[in-house]
């Protein structure tokens, strides 16, 4: 019985190759999200008619923070997988 994980087609490092592949795509994803977002806000935002309410303006400002936020915290997994990639191979 040969090890799946010590053939040819399969080895960890192809395996671990396409996990790294699969998450970088997936935080790319994320961040294009994110600044679709972000954008839609600003957008919104820059609205005169939003000022009229004033508790908009504090949601909308709210959203873009969090927004930021999670845009940080996208592009620090990046950089993280991008340094244990190299690190690895």
């Amino acid at each position: 019985d040969v090890d799946k994980r010590q053939t040819k087609y399969h080895t960890p490092s192809k395996t671990r190759n396409k996990k790294y592949q699969r998450f970088q795509r997936d935080l790319l994803d994320k961040l294009d999200f994110l600044q679709e977002q972000e954008t839609e806000l600003q957008s919104r935002l820059s609205d005169p008619k939003v000022y009229k309410n004033g508790l908009l303006v504090k949601e909308i400002k709210t959203l873009l923070r969090e927004n930021a936020s999670s845009q940080k915290i996208v592009i620090e997994d990046w950089e993280n997988i991008e340094t244990k990639n190299k690190e690895e191979f």
